[in-house]
């Protein structure tokens, strides 16, 4: 197996979620990697055990990237991949599954009304019932939302 290579912009995002229940943050990265036939081998954090590996017969060649392009949702069905793993790994068992959550958005930069629409189709997707974002800096407002939303997450830009 060999790393076909970081694809194109590799501007890992990283994704914080915070649920009032647990009042514990969980952190992932919007990082993906794939093999030659499409597989999705890894996501978030484990995506980034294939940038360094090394040949192996069984894998084929893999690529690792980020899921956003200049901090915005770029590949749709991989950072929905993402934002299930950070519900999964933020409410307990199948409680995401069964009740869907509500879920406050902070990101603290513009966006345009496309991007927005992005936003909200990825948390939808991902098994949201409700998604409002927020021009608001995570670490700043997430206990204040938390009292109104299930999920407060927070998209933290890469600043390279």
């Amino acid at each position: 197996m060999g790393i076909k290579g970081l694809e194109g912009d590799f501007s890992p995002v990283e994704i914080r979620g915070y649920t009032s229940k647990s009042m514990q943050t969980y952190s992932d990265y919007a990082v993906i990697a794939i093999n030659e036939s499409h597989k999705v081998i890894a996501v978030g954090k484990a995506a980034y055990q294939y940038i360094d590996a090394i040949e192996s017969s069984d894998m084929g060649e893999i690529s690792v990237y980020s899921t956003f392009k200049r901090n915005v949702v770029a590949e749709f069905l991989e950072t929905v991949m993402v934002v299930k793993l950070i519900f999964k790994n933020i409410l307990p068992g199948i409680t995401y599954k069964i009740f869907k959550p509500t879920v406050a958005v902070c990101i603290p930069f513009e966006l345009t009304g496309v991007e927005i629409k992005a936003f909200q189709d990825v948390f939808y997707a991902a098994g949201a019932r409700k998604v409002n974002i927020f021009k608001l800096e995570f670490e700043d407002i997430k206990r204040e939302l938390a009292k109104n939303y299930s999920i407060v997450i927070g998209i933290i830009p890469n600043k390279l």
